[in-house]
């Protein structure tokens, strides 16, 4: 992604520059592959992913220094579009089959618009305090390093994906007796496990790159404690699962 969204940059995983013909073949098949398993990452992905291009498209549009550049990258926004178009259209498949045809079993009023976070309501009695307890280690690493969730493709990615997800979350809804199954929360779901693996990253680079100074190594190592207090946050949610049962 930051080779497709910027040539000089080199891929983050994989060697992209070396064979991005491949990179995209790829990237196609796995993201068609998570959307036929469930759609909700590629629901946020996605969006976020052709926003982001778009915006970065005009940008080199009209900017002077960079107006040379525009024929390039719109070259990449088409190849990065046609590799989401099999997810796309997949996507597009089963929104006709569950909310037009009447596929959706139950959801007798199909895709509706609800209050501002009125599903996400339902499941706990406060959306704030929620909100802020389950992205406590990212934020954190935003607070640290905002800088790279604003310039970095990855972290604008992340950010943006989330922000997506979760106005997805906040405002869409299956009907009827559906509405408390929350299907668009999986969505933000899947937008808070981009911002994590991002903030993750991050997180360790810093580590590698720190100085050393008291100062920042401490900051640095308040990351363990929300780390460790998500960790085990999960696993008594885990476990109050097998109890319940």
């Amino acid at each position: 992604l930051r080779y497709y969204a910027d040539s000089t940059q080199k891929g983050l995983f994989f060697a992209v520059e070396k064979s991005p013909r491949k990179s995209l073949i790829l990237l196609s098949l796995f993201l068609f592959g998570s959307a036929m398993t469930k759609p909700t990452f590629a629901e946020m992905f996605v969006p976020a992913v052709g926003i982001l291009m778009l915006c970065e498209l005009f940008v080199r549009c009209f900017q002077k220094e960079k107006k040379e550049e525009a024929g390039v990258y719109f070259k990449n926004c088409i190849a990065m579009l046609l590799c989401a178009l099999p997810s796309l259209l997949y996507i597009l498949l089963q929104f006709l089959a569950y909310f037009i045809w009447g596929g959706s079993y139950g959801a007798d009023e199909g895709l509706i618009i609800t209050k501002f976070l009125e599903v996400w309501s339902l499941f706990t009695d406060n959306v704030i305090l929620s909100f802020f307890c389950g992205l406590a280690f990212p934020m954190y690493i935003l607070l640290l390093d905002p800088r790279f969730f604003l310039k970095d493709m990855l972290g604008r990615v992340s950010l943006l994906g989330y922000g997506i997800s979760f106005l997805q979350a906040a405002l869409f809804a299956e009907g009827g007796v559906k509405l408390a199954h929350g299907d668009f929360l999986w969505p933000m779901m899947s937008g808070m496990m981009l911002l994590f693996t991002t903030a993750c990253l991050r997180w360790m680079e810093l580590q590698e790159k720190c100085q050393n100074t008291r100062k920042r190594r401490f900051f640095l190592s308040l990351g363990w404690g929300l780390f460790l207090a998500h960790f085990v946050a999960g696993i008594l949610l885990i476990r109050s699962f097998f109890v319940g049962a």
